[in-house]
């Protein structure tokens, strides 16, 4: 919500509601003023002109200046690979408007053939089962459940795959003079889950823990803002095992960027565009996961048998909102402002 003018006629001393709404109002001009101080200034990147960011707090919605288009993709496979192959039919369903649109809900599962044991043990894996899979949810309405919005890619054992969520917006300056404009969103949240292939009872004496760790492991949360081909704003957390390094202490947590957490909105100042000119701005989320950790560990507790094998599923949340202008539909936190 940005501040309007608000002024008072025909009174000497304010009323006491009126008291309050000046307060308010300069409270939040306070609040957008610290928000565009504190802007990232990515400018130079957006027009090549190296630029100060307006020092007024007025930002106005972007409207019919913009057009959204909204993507999603999902592939997976059961082996460790670079690429996990050629998206799912009908990957790219895309909604076209003038707001960012909610992602398109689409999933690839995988049936995971387990070897054979020589026994009755039972396999373990995450909670959500012994699979691969690639997704992106969508709970499209807030009272359906959690409202839960987010892609996420699975890996039992040996496998790899691939989710993708893109907010893509044109937007054209139709004005006859240079105009600010500014890309708002709220940062996802990375969300890790894994199991390891473990025996808690080993040892000769059957109390010494034994895990073993992948081969190699390649898993990835990241969020990336494009303009005109051009990254602008990337944040990602990785979780890397490369074979030839020995994974006694599990796989190395790196993380890159601003961090994939709670936190406030990113605000980016892409500069002043010249008179009826068009930049092309998307919002790219994604989840990559790719695991070979073929050895499973057999444990015996409490009169039960059981095969544990390492197991990993990159989440990362789509932060979303409902509103009375969408019927109360969860959409994106991703705006464009223009002043």
């Amino acid at each position: 919500m940005h501040p309007r003018p608000h002024p008072i006629h025909g009174h000497t001393r304010p009323r006491p509601v009126t008291a309050l709404a000046a307060l308010g109002l300069l409270l939040a001009c306070g609040a957008a003023t610290a928000q565009v101080a504190n802007a990232i200034n990515v400018a130079a990147l957006v027009t090549g002109v190296s630029e100060d960011k307006p020092t007024s707090s007025l930002r106005t919605p972007c409207g019919s200046q913009c057009v959204w288009a909204t993507a999603s993709a999902v592939a997976t496979t059961d082996s460790y690979t670079v690429s996990p192959g050629p998206l799912v039919p009908l990957a790219w369903p895309t909604w076209v408007g003038t707001r960012p649109a909610v992602q398109d809900a689409l999933t690839e599962p995988l049936e995971v053939v387990l070897p054979a044991t020589g026994g009755s043990a039972t396999w373990t894996g995450l909670a959500s089962g012994k699979l691969h899979r690639a997704e992106v949810h969508n709970d499209l309405y807030a009272w359906m459940g959690s409202a839960r919005q987010q892609l996420s890619t699975e890996s039992f054992r040996v496998g790899s795959g691939s989710a993708t969520v893109s907010y893509a917006v044109r937007i054209q300056n139709t004005s006859g003079a240079p105009q600010a404009q500014w890309l708002e969103f709220s940062v996802p949240q990375a969300l890790p889950a894994f199991e390891v292939a473990r025996n808690d009872y080993g040892g000769s004496n059957g109390f010494t823990p034994e895990t073993a760790h992948p081969r190699q492991q390649a898993t990835r949360s990241a969020v990336d803002v494009v303009v005109d081909g051009l990254t602008v704003w990337s944040s990602a957390t990785h979780r890397l095992q490369p074979r030839r390094v020995p994974g006694q202490h599990g796989p190395l947590l790196l993380r890159t960027g601003a961090g994939l957490g709670p936190q406030p909105k990113v605000l980016l100042f892409l500069g002043r565009v010249p008179a009826m000119a068009t930049i092309h701005v998307t919002l790219l989320l994604r989840t990559d996961a790719r695991l070979d950790a073929p050895t499973c560990l057999h444990e015996s507790e409490f009169g039960g048998s059981y095969m544990r094998c390492h197991a990993h599923r990159e989440v990362l949340s789509i932060p979303s909102a409902s509103s009375l202008a969408s019927g109360g539909q969860m959409r994106p936190v991703v705006d464009v402002f223009l002043n």
